[in-house]
């Protein structure tokens, strides 16, 4: 056989065949173009609501951006840039970021669109940002607000340069605490302060505080995000949370009513815990106190004289002899059993309810026109009564109301100037006042203003006005509970498990989102996910709180719902938490099944709003 011919045979074909595929446009592909912008995600290295140090910012992009990306990409406000480092493979970079000194605030790393390209050319599209709390102030520069002065009988000081100090005041105890106290001068006002805060007592001879109605204390630190304040007679206590603002005095009243097991008729100590430990705690005027109360007495089944109060100019004038506020109704219909008449006590008009033998309460209304009482101090009302021992007074915004319990003496005019600072409306936009008592009983009233000067304060954000930053993670690295921005994952369902309200869907600035109506908890279940085969590595969640009130999260698989993550949102602002999974370490990752959101008191009157939930990698 002649094999040169064999070969000659198949070469001619192959050549010949490469020349057909050739003509008719076949042969290797060209691949199309890569027209994809590139993306990024970014995070940083805290897991805590803020930090007084540095932080590492990393840039994760969907793929490799090659040298185009440097540390002059990135604008950064609340802090200075360090160290920059960028892959070798172009796909993430980081940036240490340190925040400014001896301030607070949010650190902010944000990018342009057009920054950044990937190695096709393809430039980005969007902008970027990326965001941390942070506070390194670390001693105040100014004391505390003077207390204002008061009658002797209406304050039991336990700490201040402003009241007598009660007897047997121990400020050091040994209970075994870490916490180091000292006294430093501010300003050159006496000031405590508690350094490596685990708790702290103060000890003193016992006390009645039954006709107290308030406990104040002004808090300054630089760490401590939660301080339980507690009063304790012989063999009991109970507590009080407090969340103070970071780095900035905080002045608050706590209705005593909050302490609901001791015997108040014999109090001897007070107790601080601080979260987290080890922090840095300044305090001072610490006391409890009561309004002080004018009383003109005349008569005893009616009152035989007209109240001699004199309303000052400026004040907001909702009810007296010569004024009322535009639309005033003194008897509107909201169900309750109260009679009501307008009286005539020698020649000056007044208000005179009739309440029923049970809990009754009766409203005065201006809906129609809300009034701005942000700048005042005061509440001012007059009673008068033949036989009630007290009257529960609330003044109310759209949503929001809280009581002020007032003792009053019978047969006399009761000349009350009421704290605003004892109630959570919104004071740019009071609409009305209602009247609560618990027993049988008459009230007269007159003179209802707004009085002194409070500074004029913002009235406190009640809900949401935009929508939380959408997110930026891809979609294949997600598995979504509940956000506009992904699919929702199998047997997504928002259950009742006994909470006083459900959270609804609500739309802000054209963005779905939960809001929780009376919050106190709630759980959210699906499908069970294996957080360990798909790579996820954080919880996220946006959270809005008008007073920061802290949220517990948990993540829970079968058996084990133990384990949470506190979140302290920003007062009146989204906030958007990525929480590591790490963080958990007794649940089956491989099968959760369910998270719960928690603000730990119950009941309650928040409200909260929460989007984007969702676990990522």
């Amino acid at each position: 056989m002649n094999t040169n011919f064999r070969h000659f045979t198949r070469s001619a074909v192959a050549l010949a065949t490469a020349a057909l595929l050739a003509a008719c446009g076949g042969g290797e592909a060209t691949p199309p173009p890569d027209l994809v912008p590139p993306t990024v995600t970014i995070t940083d290295n805290v897991t805590a609501a803020s930090t007084n140090g540095p932080v590492t910012f990393s840039f994760a992009f969907s793929e490799s951006v090659g040298t185009s990306f440097t540390a002059d990409d990135v604008v950064v406000s609340g802090g200075t840039k360090g160290a920059f480092t960028m892959a070798a493979d172009g796909k993430s970079a980081t940036l240490v970021v340190t925040p400014t000194a001896n301030a607070s605030g949010t650190m902010k790393v944000d990018l342009a669109a057009g920054v950044f390209k990937d190695l096709a050319g393809n430039m980005s599209t969007a902008a970027y940002s990326g965001s941390q709390d942070y506070s390194t102030v670390v001693a105040p520069t100014v004391a505390a607000a003077l207390p204002p002065s008061r009658n002797a009988a209406d304050v039991l000081s336990i700490y201040s340069d402003a009241y007598a100090q009660i007897a047997g005041v121990n400020l050091r105890p040994d209970w075994g605490q870490t916490t180091a106290v000292s006294e430093v001068l501010i300003a050159a006002n006496k000031t405590e302060k508690y350094t490596a805060l685990n708790y702290e007592g103060i000890e003193f001879a016992a006390i009645n505080v039954s006709a107290m109605t308030k406990l104040h204390i002004d808090v300054w630190t630089p760490d401590v995000t939660s301080l339980k304040l507690s009063i304790i007679s012989a063999g009991k206590e109970s507590a009080v949370t407090l969340t103070p603002t970071l780095a900035g005095w905080n002045s608050f009243d706590i209705d005593l009513a909050q302490y609901t097991v001791q015997d108040k008729t014999a109090i001897i100590q007070v107790k601080m815990e601080g979260t987290p430990t080890g922090g840095t705690l300044y305090f001072d005027n610490l006391y409890f106190w009561k309004p002080a109360t004018v009383v003109q007495a005349c008569g005893t089944v009616a009152p035989t004289c007209a109240p001699t109060t004199t309303i000052a100019a400026g004040a907001v004038t909702i009810y007296s002899e010569t004024a009322a506020v535009a639309g005033f109704d003194a008897f509107p219909n909201w169900g309750q059993s109260t009679t009501f008449s307008e009286a005539n006590i020698a020649g000056n008009k007044s208000l005179k309810y009739g309440f029923g033998a049970t809990t009754s309460y009766q409203g005065l209304d201006w809906s129609a026109n809300p009034v701005n009482v942000s700048a005042k101090a005061n509440l001012h009302l007059d009673f008068w009564t033949p036989d009630l021992s007290s009257v529960k007074v609330s003044i109310i915004s759209a949503g929001k109301e809280n009581a002020f319990t007032q003792s009053l003496t019978a047969g006399s005019w009761n000349s009350v100037d009421i704290p605003l600072s004892n109630y959570t409306a919104n004071l740019g936009a009071i609409i009305q006042i209602k009247l609560e008592t618990t027993t049988a009983g008459t009230l007269y009233v007159d003179n209802i203003y707004f009085g002194g000067s409070g500074g004029v304060v913002t009235p406190p954000a009640v809900a949401p006005t935009n929508a939380p930053t959408p997110p930026s993670v891809a979609a294949a690295n997600v598995k979504s509970l509940y956000s506009e921005a992904y699919t929702t994952t199998g047997g997504f369902d928002i259950p009742n498990w006994g909470q006083s309200q459900i959270v609804s869907d609500v739309t802000v600035a054209g963005n779905k989102v939960l809001m929780g109506d009376r919050f106190t908890y709630q759980g959210f279940q699906f499908d069970a996910l294996n957080a360990t085969t798909l790579g996820l590595t954080f919880l996220h969640i946006d959270i809005w709180s008008a007073d920061a009130t802290p949220v517990k999260a948990y993540i829970i698989s079968a058996g084990q719902d133990t384990e949470s993550v506190d979140i302290v949102p920003t007062a009146g602002a989204w906030k958007g938490v990525d929480i590591p999974l790490s963080s958990f370490t007794k649940i089956n990752k491989s099968a959760v099944f369910q998270v719960k959101l928690d603000t730990t008191i119950q009941p309650t009157t928040k409200v909260m709003y929460f989007d984007n939930l969702y676990f990522w990698k």
